[in-house]
């Protein structure tokens, strides 16, 4: 079941590739990751319009021997015009004491065939984890300022958090997931398409798939699905909501989308980034069973 969750779900994330070798003449130790799938958040600043861009890509090539890193973005695209592809050299690079790779830099110029915009700020953290036992989605923190013009917030197609789920149910009894039950909940933004237009309030329509979900001591645990939810980004997050009813689904022991009982949610909302901080709650009820849940999930950021 966890695989099949995980291949339903890959759209979710941006698909990270890695791949390391020694200097060609020297003994530097040197990476480079690829990351692809992102969608932009564009603030206009002397207006406070924001657009939505799809189709971002980055490309990072890590000196670990001399802490610096070849950055590359392809496909940006601003209000006034668009990039192909920018790359920045010799940007420097630290790891914290927690893991995160970071770059933190200002007033940077990057090279290209056209004429370059100045990043005013540039921040590109990622912090390597294994989600869902042995399943590698990094957590991002990715913003940077165009000639003190658009302010921009990259995240990838969806976003995976790791925290801690409480469900209250009709008799007031509480139950927290603790240990081994670790919620996971992996929200995609949209599906894969070349057409989507995030800039259409319609088509910001995501879903939130809660893994391995658990609301009681004797509750199997099972993997649930709710769909079609609309969301809006505000600044570095994106924030879901949703008043119900809508049916909540569970991935089938044939892999398929069915209608868990007749469980549905209600008076949903959710806001999350792309580095684990996320809160979501929502009420859980079945007339069937006679049960209501109402529940909330907490994630917090790695420190930095």
């Amino acid at each position: 079941m966890k695989k099949n969750l995980i291949k339903m779900m890959a759209v979710i994330a941006a698909s990270a590739s890695l791949s390391s070798c020694l200097g060609d003449n020297d003994n530097d130790v040197k990476y480079t990751m690829a990351y692809t799938n992102f969608f932009n958040v564009v603030k206009e600043l002397s207006t406070g319009s924001t657009y939505y861009y799809t189709g971002i890509g980055y490309a990072i090539n890590y000196n670990a021997t001399k802490a610096t890193a070849e950055l590359t973005v392809e496909g940006l695209v601003v209000p006034s015009g668009s990039y192909t592809s920018l790359t920045f050299s010799e940007l420097p690079w630290t790891v914290s004491t927690n893991g995160w790779r970071n770059i933190q830099v200002t007033n940077v110029v990057p090279t290209a065939t056209t004429l370059v915009p100045t990043f005013n700020s540039l921040t590109f953290n990622v912090y390597d984890r294994y989600v869902l036992t042995s399943s590698y989605y990094p957590a991002y923190s990715i913003q940077y300022r165009i000639n003190d013009l658009y302010q921009v917030y990259s995240f990838p197609a969806g976003v995976i958090n790791v925290g801690t789920t409480t469900a209250i149910d009709q008799d007031g009894t509480a139950y927290t997931t603790s240990g081994d039950q670790t919620a996971t909940v992996a929200i995609n933004f949209y599906a894969t398409s070349t057409s989507i237009n995030l800039n259409n309030a319609d088509e910001r329509n995501g879903s939130i798939a809660l893994y391995n979900a658990q609301f009681s001591s004797t509750m199997q645990e099972v993997n649930l699905v709710i769909p079609d939810v609309k969301w809006n980004a505000t600044g570095s997050n994106i924030t879901f909501s949703a008043d119900g009813p809508i049916q909540i689904q569970k991935i089938n022991d044939n892999q398929v989308l069915e209608d868990y009982g007749d469980y549905k949610v209600t008076d949903l909302y959710c806001n999350t980034d792309g580095a684990n901080a996320m809160v979501l709650t929502y009420k859980l009820s079945s007339i069937t069973d006679g049960v209501t849940y109402q529940i909330s999930t907490t994630s917090t950021t790695p420190s930095n």
